[in-house]
């Protein structure tokens, strides 16, 4: 049994051996119910590309620059406690960048400045140079660095007399740590 079909404006007549089945519609196109699913679906997806997403990308940087920055300061306070002496962490406004230096020796005052510079994450830059230093046991001279984006959000990284490290998100430019 062979079938043939023959394509006639928009409909198949299908023979079998000569003889002619009635005419059957093909599915050619598509419903206006279909195509207003894709439109629907097309505007969404275009919603959710429209973010501004290089607003999102930079809140996210410095973010990652805070956590950074935060767990350096820990990482310190921690080495200042194990090795016995003094170490303080410097932050180089003009490079974007800091390092932590250790004491030479305990007690004298004088630090190593040839260790490794750190990088901000891109997009993250100081807003002022600053110093802290913690000592052998853990406490430390008090002061604070800020963290700025391209878009002028900031947070500051405060570090307290007892060692604390902690986070503060002012609410307007001139504000210090609480």
């Amino acid at each position: 049994m062979t079938l043939t079909a023959e394509y006639q404006t928009g409909y198949f007549q299908v023979m079998r051996r000569g003889q002619n089945l009635p005419l059957v519609r093909s599915n050619l196109g598509f419903t206006l119910v279909e195509i207003l699913v894709v439109i629907s679906i097309l505007g969404v997806l275009a919603g959710i590309a429209s973010v501004d997403w290089g607003g999102i990308l930079s809140s996210y940087r410095l973010n990652a620059g805070v956590r950074q920055v935060y767990a350096e300061l820990q990482r310190a306070r921690m080495r200042a406690i194990s090795e016995n002496k003094r170490f303080r962490v410097e932050f180089f406004n003009d490079t974007e960048k800091y390092q932590i230096q250790p004491e030479t020796a305990s007690g004298s005052g004088i630090y190593d400045t040839t260790g490794p510079m750190v990088e901000l994450p891109v997009g993250i830059s100081l807003a002022t140079d600053a110093t802290i230093t913690f000592q052998p046991r853990g406490t430390a001279d008090s002061g604070s660095a800020r963290l700025c984006n391209s878009n002028g959000q900031f947070t500051n990284i405060c570090v307290g007399s007892s060692g604390r490290v902690r986070t503060a998100t002012p609410s307007a430019c001139g504000e210090d740590c609480p």
